[in-house]
């Protein structure tokens, strides 16, 4: 019920009712996250920090969590980005070793082959990341580039109905686990993957951990790195990472 509440955005309702379930079972997992999400959505975010902080006490080999904390950190004003940065790179040291990375891809460099690029996203529906993204599909070399989307998206919509026709090819990866996703992707022999959610996209992050393609970008739906070795390039800007941020990132910033 908590976390109906969140998927409706009840944050209120969403705290209330995971308290209530925490009274009976104080090391719930899912309690302990959706309450943490619950808080953090409210403003609450030290609070919400907190809960985070316990679960992944109890259960340190949650990638989901350590995501949401991670995201949650950029709110409060307490936190240097030294040790915003640190705590990013402890995610791919617990979450995303070196083995875990693809080493051999398939794909041929001849000069003048149409590239592959793939698009992960769980935000191909109502939502600021479509929103920006939509035109630069709309404007997208066709001729030299084939799109793939690896859509994510949970409630699909209109938005996602009209973006779906953008793309040479969708596929709807929402039921399948990271592992699952990334066979998938380098399976299509994609030249370069574009992630579009950062540590705001749960569990879909741990896709680039695999390396399913052999070059890969973050972009546009989160404000930091990802702390993955495994991911080569941050799309940005001079206003989003001014001079000397660099210093901050695993990825090369363009």
């Amino acid at each position: 019920l908590a976390s109906l509440y969140v998927d409706f955005a009840q944050f209120s309702k969403a705290a209330e009712v995971a308290r209530e379930g925490l009274r009976f079972d104080p090391k719930s997992r899912v309690l302990l996250n959706t309450l943490g999400n619950s808080l953090s959505c409210l403003g609450f975010v030290e609070e919400g920090l907190a809960h985070y902080r316990t679960l992944l006490d109890i259960a340190p080999d949650l990638p989901v969590v350590h995501s949401n904390m991670l995201l949650t950190m950029h709110y409060p004003s307490g936190l240097t980005p030294e040790e915003i940065f640190a705590e990013h790179q402890r995610f791919a040291r617990m979450h995303a070793p070196a083995a875990f990375a693809n080493t051999v891809f398939a794909n041929e460099p001849v000069p003048g082959r149409r590239l592959r690029v793939g698009y992960l996203s769980p935000d191909i529906r109502v939502h600021s990341v479509a929103f920006f993204l939509e035109a630069l599909l709309d404007h997208h070399d066709h001729a030299g580039f084939e799109l793939y989307c690896y859509a994510a998206v949970k409630t699909p919509d209109a938005v996602t109905q009209r973006l779906r026709a953008k793309f040479d090819v969708f596929r709807s990866v929402v039921d399948l686990p990271p592992k699952h996703v990334a066979r998938l992707i380098h399976e299509d022999g994609i030249d370069i993957l574009v992630d579009l959610a950062g540590h705001a996209g749960n569990e879909w992050l741990q896709v680039l951990a695999y390396k399913p393609a052999p070059l890969q970008v973050t972009w546009l739906g989160y404000p930091d790195t990802t702390g993955l070795p495994t991911v080569d390039y941050r799309l940005t800007d001079w206003e989003a990472d001014p001079a000397g941020a660099d210093q901050f990132y695993v990825e090369r910033l363009v």
